[in-house]
């Protein structure tokens, strides 16, 4: 592998610590993620790895990442776990993520013009970079982007773009050359353009989960371009957001004119709007409207400004109006008479959420006769290069999450699917240790993708049975499967003869003498 110019900067700057005592270095590379400190601890392997042992560095939040795979006699001498040290100092230290994140910004300030030129041809929304992060939880080590989307804050993650960043080579403009959109995404879920690729800012594909800091400081960054005009929400939803932006029993929430959508459940979304009662352009309630899917409107509610706020609207507004947003010729929409406190706010946002709280309770899905409960399903697809649905194929349906990570593994090796763009043993190995490390991201696997469901939702009970019974036949094909345990999934000549010899070179951090 070549290294970047970025990279090699990395390698100097490790070379100038490696004298440093080792606790030293651990706390330089903790700083990286915000933290003040780390230790090192060897985790044995399994399977055919058993006899290595993994170098697990431990950030004081917690979270930990793997920085280099050994034999274990090896992995527990001060050399070895010095040397990785040194290799994960090159590509985590305080001087590089500054100029990692530099480069890209500047970068992507450019292709983000590029990008939302392309969605204003194909009626989607703007997006906006507003930061870029390093991930110190789950995905520890990735750079992410915060986007803000139609006045959403967007955690997005994308490998490609992890890599471009690491390297300091991202493009000023896409490098897709033809449109296309994200491997399992609908085409009609796509709101925004990324890379001149289709995105979601609903789906969860695609996206990270970020700690509660990570999200405020977002939102500090949104408001700012708000109210900079960056992205101007208008008076309905920056209303709607004061009421339930936050502290809300509403996921996926989706804001657009006088209106907002969520879902209560997996099968039940409610409507949020600003209604009037008799007079136009007077706006004095709320009205939720709670509806499935499938069904349409369950049950729905109006709650009116005056009925909540009357008492203590007449205590203290000299001119004793009850609150209700109108429309000035000269200003637009705004409160007539009365400007709502944040105790308003909040009574509001509470009568409201307490009748929707009703419906969080009725999400269980219908159950099968026989059945004491219905089963969580996961379907394995097959794919092209697309991921177009309508020429995808059905693989396997288990309800069982290693059967599900085994059988992928099996086409990963097989050379039917590609893992963060390799396939067969080198894919597998990959594959491998992102599983070991609890980090396996559908993101990167190319050639497939998983549906999850819930068993009550699929229309013929025998073609789930039938898959069952096809689930072990297909996974013997490639390996000798054990469902209790996922190591015997490696017990493969192909990871032997083409991972084996790779995995030191490919675990210890890039492994480049310093």
């Amino acid at each position: 592998m070549e290294y970047s110019e970025l990279q090699k900067k990395g390698f100097e700057i490790a070379k100038r610590h490696e004298k440093l005592p080792m606790q030293d270095r651990l706390n330089i590379i903790a700083s990286t993620f915000g933290c003040k400190t780390a230790i090192l601890e060897t985790v044995p392997c399994t399977g055919k790895y058993r006899g290595y042992s993994d170098i697990m560095l431990t950030l004081d939040n917690g979270w930990s990442m793997g920085i280099g795979t050994h034999k274990t006699s090896q992995a527990k001498t001060e050399k070895v776990q010095s040397k990785a040290v040194n290799n994960t100092l090159a590509r985590y230290n305080p001087e590089i993520d500054r100029e990692r994140k530099t480069r890209a910004a500047d970068a992507l300030a450019k292709r983000e013009a590029e990008d939302n030129a392309i969605a204003a041809l194909k009626g989607l929304k703007p997006y906006k970079v507003l930061s870029i992060e390093l991930d110190d939880t789950g995905h520890i080590g990735w750079y992410y982007l915060m986007l803000a989307v139609n006045g959403k804050v967007v955690p997005f993650v994308e490998s490609g773009l992890n890599h471009d960043i690491v390297r300091g080579v991202v493009s000023e403009y896409p490098d897709t050359p033809d449109y296309f959109v994200a491997g399992g995404l609908q085409n009609d879920a796509v709101d925004f353009v990324f890379n001149n690729v289709g995105h979601s800012s609903f789906s969860g594909l695609y996206q990270v989960d970020i700690s509660n800091e990570a999200r405020r400081r977002a939102e500090q960054v949104l408001n700012r371009v708000i109210l900079d005009g960056g992205q101007s929400m208008g008076f309905f939803e920056d209303e709607l957001r004061k009421l339930f932006g936050a502290n809300s029993p509403i996921a996926d929430v989706r804001f657009g004119g006088r209106a907002c959508v969520g879902r209560l459940g997996e099968t039940t979304n409610v409507k949020l709007q600003f209604v009037t009662h008799d007079t136009y352009e007077k706006y004095e309630g709320i009205k939720a409207t709670v509806y499935n899917r499938k069904d349409g409107e369950i049950d729905s509610n109006t709650f009116s400004f005056a009925d909540i706020l009357g008492k203590n609207v007449r205590k203290n507004n000299l001119n004793r109006d009850l609150p209700y947003v109108w429309k000035n010729s000269n200003v637009g929409h705004e409160w007539y008479s009365y400007k709502p406190t944040a105790a308003d706010y909040a009574a509001v946002a509470n009568e409201v959420n307490g009748y929707l709280e009703l419906f969080l309770e009725q999400q269980r899905l219908p159950e099968r006769p026989g059945r004491s409960k219905s089963v969580n399903l996961y379907l394995l697809y097959s794919c092209n290069e697309w991921c177009e649905k309508s020429k995808a194929s059905l693989l396997l349906v288990t309800s069982d999450k290693k059967t599900l990570y085994a059988a992928i593994g099996g086409e990963i090796l097989t050379g039917n699917m590609e893992y963060d763009g390799e396939s067969g043993g080198k894919g597998f190995a990959e594959y491998k240790w992102d599983y070991l490390n609890h980090n396996v991201m559908m993101g990167k696997l190319k050639y497939g993708f998983i549906v999850e469901m819930d068993e009550a939702l699929l229309s013929e009970p025998e073609t789930v049975t039938k898959y069952y019974t096809d689930a072990s036949n297909f996974l013997d094909v490639y390996f000798d499967f054990d469902p209790d345990t996922f190591d015997k999934a490696y017990n493969s000549e192909d990871i032997e003869q083409d991972g084996e010899n790779e995995l030191d070179e490919e675990h210890d951090g890039e492994d480049m003498e310093i």
